[in-house]
């Protein structure tokens, strides 16, 4: 969706500048994606949320896992496994959730509401469960799309990562291959505006995610 940047250019005569920004954008990417494929190894990444009990669901909680075509685009791109791993993308039994999550490394948490490590841990049903049966609870490899927030918690994720698609590929980057991008990528912008939770920070353009969560 760079492109629209060159579709709006034509309103305000800076076409030639938005030529340059969008092949910039591409030209980023590419080299992002090169760089994390060239990594031996292809962590599985599931992008997830929690869906509380609510009179719009008949009071009945449930779990998802997404199949969005872009979203595998991200992952594959970033030198990782999508994981479908169900043909079931949708979990009211939250057993039946936690049984098919048992490969994941990686999980990208799009659940609205709770941006630390204990709300994730209650909201998937883990508060009890153990670290080492879950890889990406080892990993410690749990990530949130709210690095970039507004005060009334309006995602950047949703806004300038929808066009810059090369910031939203290193951040996925960081967060699968940590090591794949040289630390001076995107400067320290991102990391100013990081919403972490704890731990180390994500290096990126904008951290559109949020550091891993940690306990």
């Amino acid at each position: 969706r760079a492109e629209w940047l060159e579709f709006y250019s034509t309103f305000f005569n800076l076409e030639e500048s938005a030529q340059k920004l969008t092949a910039s954008i591409n030209n980023n990417y590419n080299c992002f994606k090169t760089a994390a494929n060239a990594k031996p190894t292809k962590p599985v990444v599931a992008w997830s949320s929690y869906i509380a009990p609510s009179t719009f669901n008949n009071n009945t909680a449930s779990w998802s896992l997404s199949g969005a075509d872009y979203k595998k685009i991200l992952t594959v791109d970033a030198g990782a496994t999508f994981y479908n791993g169900t043909d079931k993308g949708t979990f009211t039994n939250s057993a039946d959730f936690l049984a098919a999550m048992k490969t994941v490394d990686v999980v990208i948490d799009e659940t609205f509401d709770g941006s630390d490590m204990t709300a994730f841990l209650k909201n998937y049903q883990l508060a009890s469960a153990s670290p080492a049966d879950y890889k990406f609870l080892q990993n410690k490899a749990v990530f949130r799309q709210d690095g970039l927030v507004n005060p009334n918690d309006g995602r950047d994720w949703f806004g300038a990562g929808v066009a810059m698609a090369d910031a939203i590929l290193q951040d996925v980057v960081r967060a699968v291959h940590p090591d794949a991008l040289p630390q001076d990528v995107g400067g320290d912008k991102g990391n100013a505006a990081n919403k972490a939770v704890a731990g180390s920070a994500l290096t990126a353009f904008f951290g559109l995610l949020a550091a891993a969560l940690v306990l």
